[in-house]
Order: C-alpha cells, then structure tokens, then sequence
C-alpha cells in the first residue's frame, strides 16, 4: 500500500503560507479568490510583468484608489488594462491559473474588489458574475442580461476592481459577459485566442531548474539536489509534472531511480504531445550533470511530461492501490466540477484521500475534483474492458451521490439535481451502455433541467438518451419511450419546434398504446403531452378535444386528485383560455387550483401555475381587478421560488401587466414588463439566436399578439 502523506510544511525547505491579516495583509471585502498554493516557488519575473501590465506607472496604490464615482479623475488612472496568461506549450500544466492566485494574494491590497470567474462556460461565468452583481449591484434579479447590466454599470463607475477570468476555452463564447474597460481584466488559457479578450498576452513557460528543485525539495525534503536536477531535467520543468513528482516520491518513498524508471514506461503509453523546446543555456532533455544514482543519464525526456507523471502515478496505483486506480479511472469519464462522495461505498473516501496526497485529485473530505488535463491523460490509457469497468463504475458514483428525494419538478430536489448535473450530462457523452439506476438518474436531470427552464440542456440529455437507449433496448421499451415522451415535451415547453415534438410524441403515443393499453398511466401522460403539442402548433380545437378525453380517462382510472389528472385538467383550462371559452376555462381551473392546492400546497409551482391560467380566464370574464390580485401573487412565489427568467415567471408578469392596462395602467404595465422580462428578449425576426436562453426570445415570440396588445393600450 501507499504510504505516508503530504509533507510537512514545518519540515525541509519552508513552502510559501498564505496571507492573513495578522501580517498586515488587506483583502478587499468582494474577494473569492481560490486559497494560495503553499508550495508555489518562483515566477517572480512573470509576477512583476503581470504587475506592471495591470498596474502600469501612474495607476496609483492602495486599496482606495479609484474607488466611487469619481475615482481617478484628474490622474492617469491607467484605465482598461487586460492581460491574458498563455501556456506555452498550448496544455494544461504550466500553472497559469496557479499564477493568477498567487498574483491576486499577494497585490490584493491594490484593488478595492477583486473577483474569480469560472469562465469555461458561458454559464459558470454568468453565474459567478451574479453572485458578484448580488454583492455590489443588487438586487441581482430580473432577466440575466439586465442583472449583467447593472453589474457593468456600477463597475464602469470604478477604476479599483480586478476580475479575474479562468479556464478561457473560446473568447467568442464569452461576448456576452466581456466588463467594461474602466477596472482590470486577467485571463487564463491554454491559447493565443483569448487575445480577443485581452490584448496583452503573457506567456507561462517552464520553471528554472533552480525553481524546480526548490519545488521538489519542498514536497519531498529527503530528495537530495543532485537527484531533484535529473528529475527536474527529465520533467523539463514543467510545474505540474514537477509537483506530481514530488507529491509522488514524498507519498510513496519510492527511490527517484524507481520513479525516474516509471516515468520511462509511461512516456510509452503517453498521449501524444509536443516536443519540449530547449531553453538558451539548459541542457537537452534528459541529461544532467548530477543524475540520480542508478538512473539512465542518456534516458530521453517524455515528450509530454504531465502525461508522464499521471501516467507514472497511475501505474504505481495499478499495483499498490487498486482502489484509488478505479476512482480515478471512474472520475476521468465525469466532469470537472467537484463530486460529493459522502454516500458513496465504504473505502472511496479514503482512496479520494491517497489520490490528493498524490497530487492526481484534490479532496477536502467531502467532495473530489480531478483537474481537465489529468482526466484526458487518464482517460487516453484505458481501453477495452478497464474502460468499461471504469464508466460502469463512474455510473454507480453517481447513482450513490443521488439521493432521490422529491419529484425533479419540485424546487426542493433542484440544488442536489444541479451538483449533479454536470457530472450525468459529461458521462453520457462517453457511455455505450448503462445500468437501469443510471437511467433512471439521466431522465431525472433531464426533468429537472426542463421544470427549472434548461430547456437547451435537458432536450440534448433527452435526445441522447432515447438515441442509445433504442439501439441498446430497443425503440418499445419503457425507459427510451420515457426519454423520446420527455424530448419532445421539452421542445414543446421551450418553444422550439411544437411541429417535431408533436410527430415524436405521435409515435409514442403509439407504441404506448400498442404496448401498454390506451389506459396505462404512461398513454395517457404521453396523450396529454401530444395534446399540448397540438395547441403549439396552432390546432387549439384538436388539443381541446384530445384534453377533453385524457381528463375523462385520468379521472376514471387515477382519480380527480391525481397529479397527472391534475396536470391535464390544467392544460385542459388554458386551452379553453386560448379558445376565448372563459366561463368553462374558470370553472375548470378554480376546481383545479383547489386540488392542487389541497394535494401540492399553495405555494408549489404546479398550483402557481393554475393561478396564473385562472386570473387569464377572470381577465377575460371582464373580473381584471381579481385577476390583478391572482397574478401579483403567482408572480411573487414564481420570483422567490423560481428565479426572473422561469416560463412562470415571465407567464405571471405579462398578464399582470396586461391586468394593470385593462384597468387604465398601461404605463405602469410596460413598466412592470421591462423590470421583469426586459426588451433585449422580444425578437420578432423568424431566427431566434441560440444560446442557453434563446427560449426566452422564443417565448416572447409566442406571446407576440399579448405583448403588442400591451403596448397599444391593453
């Protein structure tokens, strides 16, 4: 077995410490900057150019420099400066975001805020700038855009802040969330593209050899210098390879002959890389003047030493610990976020424990997170039936992870469903096949991203699931009419294509019918979807007739109170709204609400939703003062519970608005209209852009006849 842990601090070459107040160091109050590396060594060139790029001379010191609306003024502030950390080699493992905290701890006390973005999506970026906007420019609600807005607002009058935007994949993806050029921007990628975002770029390159050893020696105090400069040189110094060696030999003891030999056999099995560039003065790879005693002095260097090191510590785990191999194994097929393994089976905690001691995955006693770069290297050295174990394997984590509480629909269940996520939707692009629990897992996250208006998303999940489950089990079995009957539900909700949907669910309704009985729950669950997907399409008769007789099937085979008989009785109501039937619309609805509200409760968003369809019915009957009151209160709880930019929502504040404009209140209307839904959604062109919100743009075309009646008086 492994032996040993992470070397003490306190013992041999002394690493860096993080900074604290009792040093005298200062922290702007918005900071969320990932805690410091204390093994981190050198840079100090990189430091002081990345210094001087940001700050250049004249920009002022000080953490109240530029601070409020006339920061600056009469001063060369220094305004805009963008700078963007380039790996020289093009990969992962030259440690500029590494870079990017050290410059933040150390020069915190020269910004006023100083925030990190997560920025290898659109949407982890938007999502950590709203966090941000919640701190600095609240209330960080209304349309994501308007929310990005006041956020841009307030930081365009500030010249104090560095934002600091990590994992850059493609710049362009990012146009939306670019900040104003009043502050300081700092970018990390792997490529020159992000001279889209920042103009001035910085190369991160190899370590010295100096810095090198230095690193070793603090992860392993016994390693002697003669030995960490033969390691080093067949590193080629590069600070992620150097710091899995060092992890690796402190952890294991294993003599810097053994390791140096295993490096050998992985660069064998190395994915492909580039070639290790010969720094002026440096001697080739895998040479050194004071090698490691009983190592090959003439052994050429890896050509990609990161996928040599992984691969070293990955072999070393093949035989000393099996268990650690497969969670790494298991976490190469999942995402990069990280993983709570608090449910997972007896053992996997410790494993995730001597994987962090190795450098190869970072646990904090509850979650693992396994970096991109090591995930690809891991991944590329498995095939055959280790690769199957592994996705199984990965499968049955995430099936332990989920604690299956209330319906996916339900807010309740939606923060657990959202860590998550990421994970299900990353192993389903590599899996073949699957166990039933992860199937059952897969539909699960994809209700829930369809009930919480990740419609994009969820229809993807859902599309790929009834692709392989049909070629896997078959175009009749339960679990991939399941995922096709949830597909085309989605593109029904979020307004993408009622035509598909309703053809998808034609032949669903079908084999249903064939398999299951015209009387089955799941018949007549996909009848009420079809049904839907008619009145999308425009023939709001047929969805009427269709709904009519799914409710007379649910009430006699569910009961009235049944959530499903519910769900149709409701769908039922709005088509009669649609249809300008209001009397019947209201009865139907009334009696709907109550039961929803005596089964669900009154704040669930199922009864919400009745509400607002109801108070459309009242509007209609000329009742607009009560239907006012029905809406202020469903646009309330949809706010609170749901967020700004739910179909509910969005649904709520609309015909509230049009509430206030039939009772003389148009301006207070529009008002109300932009506040929560905002102009910027309204496309009225026949191609809505895509994105993981074009649905909103499409939902406004929907209601295009509302929303001009509302601009014309109501």
């Amino acid at each position: 077995m492994l032996t040993g842990g992470r070397p003490d601090p306190r013992e041999g070459v002394r690493p860096r410490l993080p900074a604290t107040r009792a040093t005298g160091d200062w922290q702007p109050a918005e900071w969320n900057v990932p805690r410091r590396d204390p093994f981190f060594v050198g840079r100090d060139a990189l430091l002081q150019r990345l210094h001087r790029e940001l700050r250049p001379p004249g920009a002022g010191r000080g953490h109240d420099f530029g601070r409020g609306r006339n920061a600056g003024q009469g001063r060369d502030v220094g305004r805009g400066h963008s700078v963007g950390l380039v790996s020289a080699r093009g990969a992962g493992g030259m440690g500029a975001s590494r870079l990017a905290v050290e410059y933040a701890h150390q020069h915190a006390g020269d910004y006023g805020l100083v925030w990190w973005v997560d920025a290898d999506t659109p949407e982890r970026a938007e999502s950590c700038l709203t966090q941000l906007a919640a701190a600095i420019a609240p209330p960080a609600a209304g349309p994501r855009a308007a929310v990005l807005r006041r956020l841009w607002a307030e930081l365009g009058q500030r010249t104090d802040w560095l934002l600091i935007y990590d994992g850059v994949g493609d710049p362009r993806d990012l146009a939306a969330v670019a900040p104003p050029d009043s502050g300081r921007m700092l970018v990390t990628s792997r490529g020159p593209a992000v001279a889209r975002l920042a103009p001035v770029l910085i190369e991160v390159g190899d370590l010295s050899r100096d810095e090198s050893v230095l690193l070793l020696r603090q992860h392993h105090r016994g390693i002697s210098p003669p030995a960490a400069e033969a390691l080093a040189c067949v590193l080629a110094d590069v600070p992620f390879a150097v710091a899995l060696a060092g992890r690796h030999l402190a952890t294991t003891g294993q003599p810097v002959a053994d390791y140096l030999a295993l490096l050998g056999r992985g660069a064998d099995s190395r994915l492909p890389g580039p070639e290790i560039p010969r720094g002026p003065g440096r001697a080739a790879p895998g040479t050194s003047a004071g090698a490691a005693p009983g190592s090959d002095p003439g052994a050429a260097s890896p050509a990609d030493p990161v996928a040599a090191a992984v691969a070293a510590g990955h072999a070393r785990l093949d035989g000393a610990d099996p268990a650690a191999a497969g969670l790494l194994e298991q976490m190469a097929f999942l995402a990069v976020e990280p993983l709570a393994l608090t449910r997972a089976p007896a053992g996997t905690a410790a494993a995730a424990g001597r994987l962090d001691r190795l450098g190869l995955a970072d646990w904090n006693g509850t979650t693992i997170r396994v970096h991109g770069h090591v995930q690809a290297l891991v991944r590329g050295r498995l095939a055959g039936d280790r690769r199957a174990a592994a996705l199984l394997g990965a499968q049955r984590l995430l099936v332990c992870a989920h604690h299956a509480g209330p319906d996916p629909t339900d807010p309740a269940s939606w923060p657990a469903l959202a860590t998550l996520d990421p994970h299900v939707r990353t192993l389903t692009t590599w899996i073949d096949e699957e166990c039933p629990d992860h199937r059952r897992l897969v539909l699960r996250t994809a209700r829930y991203l369809a009930a919480s208006a990740g419609y994009e998303a969820g229809e993807r999940l859902a599309h790929r699931a009834r692709i392989r489950w049909c070629g896997q089990l078959g175009p009749d079995h339960p679990d991939t009419l399941a995922a096709a009957d949830l597909e085309a539900s989605i593109r029904v909700d979020g307004s993408a294509d009622p035509d598909s949907a309703r053809a998808l669910l034609g032949d669903v309704h079908a084999r249903r019918v064939r398999v299951l009985g015209g009387q089955h729950r799941d018949t007549l669950h996909s009848a009420w979807n079809l049904a839907r997907a008619l009145g999308e399409s425009g023939d709001h008769d047929e969805s009427a007739r269709l709904l009519h007789d799914t409710v007379a099937r649910q009430r006699a085979e569910l009961g009235p109170d049944d959530r499903d008989t519910l769900r149709s009785a409701h769908s039922l109501g709005h088509a009669l709204t649609r249809l300008g039937k209001y009397t019947a619309a209201h009865g139907l609805l009334a009696e709907t609400l109550a039961r929803r509200g005596r089964t669900s409760g009154a704040a669930h968003p199922d009864t919400v939703w009745t509400a607002a369809v109801l108070g459309v019915a009242l509007r209609g009957l000329g009742r607009c003062a009560y239907a006012r009151d029905l809406h202020t209160r469903a646009l309330a709880g949809a706010r609170a519970r749901l967020g700004d930019e739910h179909p509910l929502t969005l649904y709520a504040a609309l015909h509230l608005a049009l509430d206030l404009a039939a009772l003389g209140a148009a301006d207070a209307g529009r008002d109300l209209f932009t506040e929560v839904i905002g102009w910027d959604v309204v496309g009225w062109h026949d191609d809505p852009p895509a994105g993981p919100r074009a649905w909103v743009t499409r939902w406004a075309q929907g209601h295009r006849e509302d929303i001009r009646a509302l601009w014309s008086g109501g």
